[in-house]
């Protein structure tokens, strides 16, 4: 999930970060400014950008900063 300025910006950016590792993808959402992202990988665990505050951790997923 990304969440940014307007719709069409969450899109572009959550397809470009998704095709990075999931940490990089996060690293990459956290340098934009109003950007932020929760990034779940195949094996559940949860990355996030540091000003993420959406809901808590999904179940049965482990969070990663």
């Amino acid at each position: 999930s990304v969440v940014a300025p307007t719709a069409m910006a969450a899109d572009a950016l959550a397809t470009a970060a998704f095709l990075m590792e999931p940490r990089h993808g996060a690293m990459f959402i956290e340098r934009l400014r109003g950007c932020e992202c929760l990034i779940i990988d195949r094996d559940g665990r949860q990355f996030r950008s540091r000003g993420w505050t959406g809901a808590g951790p999904v179940h049965g997923a482990e969070a990663e900063a």
